[in-house]
């Protein structure tokens, strides 16, 4: 954020000789040094999502990489689920690489750039599951590709969407 300057703010010069600015919180009049002030920090965190669909039409998810997406901002993930058309089974892994490294799998990125630790989002006779995120590497840098691999044809499903959660965090 770009400084923006108040008009009319009334500046008062210490017995120290620092520049300072008198605040009111909750009623109460504080005094406060300029460099206080251009010394502070925010710092939040935003929720955000990624989210991608696969569509087979009348046919069902079949095995490979559905997909590649590029991430937008460094963030971390807090959460991955996948939602299905219909009741069935299909496990999903997601794999990544840099941007620099992505060539569509021919060496960028591949099963070994696994993001899930042994631990993919799977649906199992279901319609909705959630990973627990248990030995996943959910640190994302913006750049990074982002490949989504489905080992084996889905059973039933048709359509699915998998929905990362994240947090960008700002300082």
């Amino acid at each position: 954020m770009a400084n923006v300057t108040i008009p009319n703010l009334p500046i008062v010069t210490g017995l120290t000789g620092a520049e300072q600015v008198e605040l009111v919180q909750g009623g109460v009049s504080k005094r406060t040094t300029t460099e206080q002030i251009a010394s502070y920090t925010r710092s939040a965190t935003v929720s955000a999502s990624l989210q991608v669909l696969f569509d087979y039409g009348a046919g069902v998810v079949e095995s490979g990489v559905q997909g590649y997406m590029r991430v937008p901002f460094n963030c971390t993930i807090d959460s991955a689920v996948v939602l299905a058309d219909q009741s069935g089974s299909v496990t999903v892994d997601i794999w990544k690489c840099t941007y620099a490294q992505f060539d569509a799998g021919s060496t960028y990125p591949t099963a070994a750039d696994t993001i899930c630790g042994g631990n993919p989002i799977a649906l199992s006779s279901a319609t909705k599951a959630s990973s627990n995120l248990s030995g996943w590497t959910t640190s994302l840098t913006a750049g990074d590709v982002l490949a989504f691999y489905v080992p084996l044809n889905a059973t039933s499903i048709s359509q699915i969407t998998v929905a990362l959660g994240l947090l960008r965090s700002f300082s």
